[in-house]
């Protein structure tokens, strides 16, 4: 039985049961991430220029970008950051993706702010949750009696005379 495989994005061996199986594939789980994110970007850059698939220009830049120090995460956070956040018409940047530069810094700091506000949202939920736990409330039960009077149905027509 085969326990090894090698991994379809790195091309080094690991074991089979550590590994991520995207068919026909196995990958580290490092790599499959990577890959994932890769392809949540090229998606994106189709979403947003109506593309089949983003091309050779961007995928040039992209490469460049990766040799400058940045990420997929960080390109497509970017890119979310220029085309969702602050609105600019996708119409302009002629089906590429050379804006990131420009942006990716700014794009960043909101980013990394809207998390924090997510973790403060969070653990502000948690501990009212936890004093919530606390509290004991008691409720008394009330009992209610209902007061039936029969009516007679003769008394009606009287009072109308």
């Amino acid at each position: 039985m085969n326990t090894r495989a090698v991994c379809g994005e790195c091309g080094h061996y690991l074991e089979k049961q550590d590994g991520v199986y995207e068919k026909p594939k196995f990958y580290h789980t490092d790599c499959y991430a990577a890959k994932m994110k890769r392809k949540e970007l090229c998606d994106y850059i189709c979403k947003i220029f109506n593309l089949k698939a983003p091309g050779p220009a961007n995928y040039k830049m992209r490469k460049n970008f990766l040799e400058r120090g940045y990420t997929d995460e960080g390109i497509l956070n970017t890119l979310r950051y220029i085309y969702e956040i602050k609105k600019i018409s996708p119409k302009g940047a002629d089906e590429r993706i050379g804006l990131v530069p420009t942006y990716y810094s700014q794009a960043q700091v909101y980013w990394r702010r809207q998390e924090e506000i997510a973790q403060q949202a969070a653990k502000t939920m948690k501990e009212a949750i936890e004093n919530a736990q606390k509290e004991v409330l008691v409720v008394q039960k009330k009992t209610i009696q209902k007061e039936t009077k029969l009516v007679n149905p003769m008394d009606w027509w009287e009072e109308e005379d």
